[in-house]
């Protein structure tokens, strides 16, 4: 049975395990749109009432490729900057999902309040869509402890979507302790908290119970989102959040599956860190970006611990 818990001061109620499409997208598995349709309506069927996507992720057709219930949310995310950018974003997301609103709006990955400044006119935007009925809530994803603050001081944010897990891999700025200091702060004002790459990112895929259980911790965590490529996993991360052991049957599919290094290449800054802290020599940078030998990766996550940007992810 899924638990909903109350996102913030808005009157939504979330699936503690929400789902994310970066998985399904061009940039990972590359599901097609009836694929990754089909994979948000088993999600659905088994509780999940919010689908996070984002404009750079190409899976707003994917979700409107679903036949959803009326009451399942879904989350967007744009770099808009000014007020038309904003404008033109929300239109494309309304559109491609088939949807009349978009429930959670985001600025995609705010680092501080002076990047809140700087996106002043998109947030000008997104009030407005909510005061026409267009966008219910509005919010920033970020990778930084200093986001956090920022948002939870700003009138407009209604959810903080932030990166946390036991390792802290991928905090920019701090580690697992501080951020959560941050977030708890945030939610005493009354923000939503989402979380993001509560497994690392598949970093900790070979310690899940350890991993779910020190986000269990947390109440006021609204909603773990965590991305996902078939039911087994799905079924599995429900479970497991709830405290659970995963069905028998899925646990034996699950650990067949062959997992691998994936690089987000959009996000790469190309800074070589990764490199030198593989010590497999699993890695090599090139004028294209990161070349993975898979052969010689062993997923130990180490090089997910020093990139800037998080873009290296198990799948």
């Amino acid at each position: 049975m899924m638990e909903y818990r109350k996102l913030g001061n808005s009157n939504i109620k979330i699936s503690v395990v929400s789902m994310g499409t970066l998985t399904m997208s061009p940039m990972q598995k590359n599901m097609t749109r009836k694929e990754g349709g089909k994979l948000i309506e088993d999600a659905e069927a088994a509780g999940i009432n919010f689908f996070d996507s984002a404009e750079i992720y190409d899976t707003y057709k994917h979700i409107g490729a679903a036949n959803l219930k009326n009451k399942t949310m879904i989350g967007a995310k744009s770099y808009a900057v000014s007020y038309k950018e904003m404008e033109t974003s929300i239109a494309k997301a309304l559109k491609e999902t088939k949807r009349k609103y978009i429930d959670i709006f985001m600025l995609h990955q705010q680092e501080s309040e002076l990047t809140l400044k700087g996106h002043k006119e998109a947030l000008k935007c997104l009030r407005d869509a909510k005061e026409k009925g267009i966008v219910r809530l509005s919010g920033i994803s970020t990778h930084r402890i200093s986001g956090v603050e920022a948002a939870a001081k700003h009138p407009d944010i209604d959810v903080i979507f932030a990166i946390f897990n036991y390792k802290g891999l991928g905090i920019l700025d701090g580690n697992s302790a501080e951020m959560a200091k941050a977030l708890g702060k945030a939610a005493e004002l009354g923000k939503g908290i989402l979380i993001m790459k509560g497994l690392g990112g598949g970093h900790c895929f070979r310690e899940p119970d350890k991993a779910f259980s020190f986000l269990r911790n947390y109440p006021w965590i609204s909603s773990v989102v965590i991305g996902m490529q078939n039911i087994d996993e799905i079924q599995a991360n429900i479970a497991l959040m709830h405290g659970k052991d995963i069905p028998k049957d899925v646990f034996q599919r699950l650990a067949v599956k062959k997992r691998r290094l994936n690089i987000e290449r959009e996000g790469c800054q190309k800074c070589g860190s990764c490199v030198k802290k593989c010590d497999q020599k699993a890695l090599t940078l090139t004028d294209d970006g990161i070349i993975i030998n898979h052969d010689k990766c062993i997923l130990c996550g180490y090089c997910a611990s020093v990139c800037p940007e998080f873009c290296l992810e198990v799948v």
